[in-house]
């Protein structure tokens, strides 16, 4: 047998011992920590049990079924030993969810932590769970992208011109986004500074009514919304925003430059002020996160996590031409719609994950109001995206849009093959199907 061969043979036996150690280990934690509840029929401890219960569940069917996909060769990293043909595989548990042995398939630790109702179940679990994105994100994926280059699936006709582009409209990596790339010697970089500055010390310092950061969080929703969707409702029309500007004898670059500047404030500042508005309501302690309302909490913290997760990764599928609606104002561009990182999985995570974390503040501060702002701020974003998105990428991209997402598409295959698998739900399917048909004549 080849060396590389034997040092993978070698390689399972130790990965078996490892992660049967890690699982029978984090079993016993789970055990040790347990404590029979002293009243199980209420509400809160029967849906924690249901919940849990089946979070497990979920575990092993994700497993199962990532197994069923990669098999043996790639469930034991065999492509950091030696290559087979094979190409990367996106259906069933993997177009649920980017890369699922690290994510979904991790669900049976929050499942365990709600069904023991332990604080240090849930704190070691979510420190294990972070450990795995840790390996997923400086072993796994730099190995994937180093195997598999393909997977972004790029043209490579259309990089020259790609280029080009970038190089005449992007500073690439020094535009300010956000607050990465600040630089104090840009005007349109310390006036934001000043904005985030004043609006934040005006919070910390100043005891000023509520109806000061409502209206202050929805003003800059509402320029977000309204404001830049105008802008781009009529440049995506009409190229309005680039004619304004070369009436008085300026670059394309130049107007691009503005339109940059001013989408990265208001972009800034709609978090900032939601913040503000919940630090305004805000009413937590150090207790909450480790007594009553912990798990509660805890819920809030991962969907800070899920949000976070969500804009770096569209970023970094996007990058700066998509982050700044690039299509828009720069022709010329290739117009190949790729689905590709997040969006292989959702066709729109902005509107989808996107506010997940405005939720997770929403259920620290234990305030309807914090709450409903949320549900605006997620409306608004809903209405940017069918009134000014949709329309521009219907135009540019025609018949490359598609109707459905991967976990849709994943979703529905899944339910037919249990259907297909199981005698009565299959006489149920088809009994639905033929009433169906008769309706419609």
């Amino acid at each position: 047998m080849p060396a590389c061969f034997n040092a993978w043979f070698g390689f399972r036996h130790i990965v078996d011992v490892v992660l049967a150690n890690d699982l029978v280990s984090y079993i016993v934690l789970c055990i040790a920590y347990y404590q029979p509840p002293a009243k199980i029929w209420t509400i809160d401890i029967i849906c924690s049990y249901l919940f849990g219960i089946f979070l497990c569940l979920f575990t092993i069917w994700a497993k199962t079924d990532a197994y069923r996909v990669v098999q043996d060769f790639a469930w034991y990293w065999g492509d950091f030993f030696f290559l087979v043909d094979q190409k990367l595989t996106f259906d069933r548990v993997f177009a649920l969810s980017p890369h699922p042995m690290y994510t979904i398939g991790y669900s049976f630790y929050y499942g365990a932590a709600l069904i023991t109702q332990s604080s240090v179940v849930l704190y070691v679990s979510l420190f294990a769970h972070f450990c795995q994105i840790l390996f997923l994100t400086f072993v796994e994926n730099p190995h994937i992208e180093k195997t598999y280059p393909d997977i972004v699936m790029d043209d490579a006709s259309e990089d020259d011109a790609k280029q080009k582009i970038m190089q005449s409209y992007f500073n690439v990596g020094k535009d300010l986004i956000l607050v990465k790339n600040f630089n104090i010697m840009r005007a349109a970089d310390i006036f934001t500074l000043v904005i985030i500055s004043q609006t934040i010390m005006l919070s910390i310092f100043f005891n000023l009514p509520w109806y000061f950061y409502a209206g202050t969080t929805i003003f800059w929703r509402i320029s977000y919304t309204a404001g830049l969707g105008y802008i781009l409702h009529r440049q995506s029309k009409s190229n309005w925003w680039i004619s304004r500007f070369n009436e008085r004898k300026e670059t394309k670059q130049f107007a691009f430059d503005q339109w940059k500047s001013i989408y990265n404030l208001v972009l800034v500042m709609n978090h900032v002020s939601f913040f503000c508005f919940f630090i305004k309501f805000a009413e937590v302690s150090v207790w909450d996160f480790i007594g009553r309302y912990f798990f509660k909490q805890a819920i809030a913290i991962i969907l800070i996590w899920v949000n976070v997760w969500s804009s770096l990764s569209t970023f970094q599928t996007l990058g700066e031409f998509g982050w700044f609606y690039g299509d828009f104002f720069i022709e010329g561009y290739p117009s190949k719609l790729y689905y590709t990182g997040i969006y292989r999985f959702i066709n729109n995570p902005e509107y989808v994950t996107g506010f997940a974390a405005y939720y997770g503040l929403a259920i620290i501060s234990n305030s309807q109001a914090v709450f409903a702002m949320a549900i605006f701020c997620q409306i608004c974003n809903y209405l940017f995206s069918i009134w000014v998105e949709r329309p521009h990428m219907v135009k540019l991209y025609g018949l490359q849009i598609r109707e459905k997402s991967g976990i849709e598409v994943a979703v529905k295959e899944i339910m037919h093959e249990v259907v297909e698998s199981s005698s009565p739900l299959l006489r149920i399917a088809k009994k639905t199907t033929k009433a169906n048909k008769q309706k419609a004549k």
